[in-house]
């Protein structure tokens, strides 16, 4: 189908879905198409007709995919879970204390079987449910009570160039973020990859990038990069926090087996 807006029908002439888009590399009606799930979109019309707009759930933080090379990074037993990349401020997940690096293993004692599975059942919750939450950190497991806030509406502030300064360590150029730049990223911490080499680079790592953290451990001064690494054993994972295009995502990299001056 190629009308968005319309409905789409199985086999059964039942209504699955609310087309929604398509990607055509002819641009016309041939191509991959997109649509709305019913049940999404049943709960999306009940809102709007008992309140006027859709009320969503907010719990303050994001998460990404727990790889086989993060599990190792953080000690996680499994893949499954979410890991958590951003905390905000003034936030029911930043209430409750949540911190970079956690990984949210189930919600309300059932397991998650992957990460995108948290976003949509918070999603699925009124603002003020509370929901119970088991959270590894640091080799322990742990359990979070989270009462959940309506989501706020935010504006993103306008995004500026970085002039970046050099330096230099597993691969990485590295330069400094300003108290006014890091406003503008609405990042408390982070440092400029003004150039990708090496192990960094072989694991997507590029310029313009911004390493937020190292495993939970946030960067502030280039000192804070390498005086982490040089207490971390050669041959080790570790877990580069990196933001790119303002989202934020944990990339693995293995330390190499020799130690070498970083700065």
């Amino acid at each position: 189908p190629g009308s968005s807006g319309s409905p789409l029908f199985n086999s059964r002439g039942e209504v699955v879905g609310i087309n929604s888009m398509i990607y055509s590399g002819s641009g016309g009606y041939m191509g991959l198409s997109f649509a709305v799930p019913i049940n999404l979109a049943m709960r999306i019309a009940a809102q709007l007709r008992a309140h006027g707009a859709v009320r969503r759930a907010y719990l303050g933080a994001e998460f990404q995919e727990v790889t086989p090379a993060l599990a190792l990074s953080f000690g996680l037993p499994s893949t499954t879970g979410a890991l958590v990349v951003r905390v905000e401020a003034d936030s029911p997940a930043s209430a409750s204390g949540f911190a970079l690096g956690d990984a949210v293993l189930a919600i309300d004692g059932r397991p998650l079987a992957h990460f995108v599975d948290l976003p949509q059942q918070i999603a699925q919750r009124p603002p003020g449910d509370g929901i119970q939450l088991e959270v590894w950190r640091q080799g322990v497991k742990r359990a979070v009570r989270v009462t959940l806030a309506a989501l706020p509406e935010s504006i993103a502030p306008p995004f500026a160039a970085i002039p970046p300064e050099w330096g230099d360590g597993l691969g990485l150029s590295l330069g400094e973020l300003s108290a006014v730049q890091r406003a503008q990223l609405r990042v408390d911490s982070g440092l400029l990859v003004r150039d990708a080499t090496g192990l960094a680079r072989s694991e997507g790592i590029r310029a313009g990038d911004v390493v937020v953290a190292l495993n939970a451990l946030k960067l502030h001064r280039l000192k804070d990069f390498s005086q982490s690494l040089a207490q971390s054993p050669p041959g080790t994972m570790v877990a580069l926090l990196v933001m790119r295009d303002r989202r934020l995502a944990y990339v693995a990299v293995r330390l190499p087996a020799a130690p070498r001056s970083l700065f």
